[in-house]
């Protein structure tokens, strides 16, 4: 079962930041002088992507045979993210958040800014 939980067709997105001493990514759209939109990822445990996507969908999915859980405490569904030319890309990760912000176009909102003012949150959800 698919669940569509972000769509947004228009934009270009691209990998902005990953650490992984804190297991946390952030995709970015560049909004222009309005504000970012930044897609941040926590617990991030695989990641099979696409550096760059015009347009993006994000589905929460049942974890595909060619993902195997290795260990008893994965998540029974990953992300999977289709742009608009039909790029598909996997994301194992625990948590997504899509933020607004205005951050300078390299500026990272990871760490502790995540869950600043600055930062605001739009919409969040755990995945199991």
């Amino acid at each position: 079962m698919e669940e569509l939980i972000y769509s947004d067709t228009e934009g270009k997105y691209f990998l902005l930041d990953y650490s992984p001493s804190h297991s946390e990514m952030v995709i970015r759209r560049v909004k222009g002088k309005e504000y970012n939109i930044d897609l941040f990822f926590k617990n991030v445990q695989k990641i099979n992507m696409n550096v760059k996507l015009t347009g993006i969908n994000v589905f929460r999915v049942e974890r595909p045979d060619f993902l195997p859980a290795i260990n008893s405490y994965d998540n029974k569904h990953v992300l999977k993210i289709i742009d608009n030319n039909g790029l598909m890309s996997y994301i194992e990760a625990g948590l997504f958040v899509v933020f607004h912000n205005n951050l300078g176009l390299l500026e990272t909102c990871l760490g502790d800014f995540t869950w600043t003012g600055k930062n605001r949150e739009i919409m969040a959800l755990q995945i199991d």
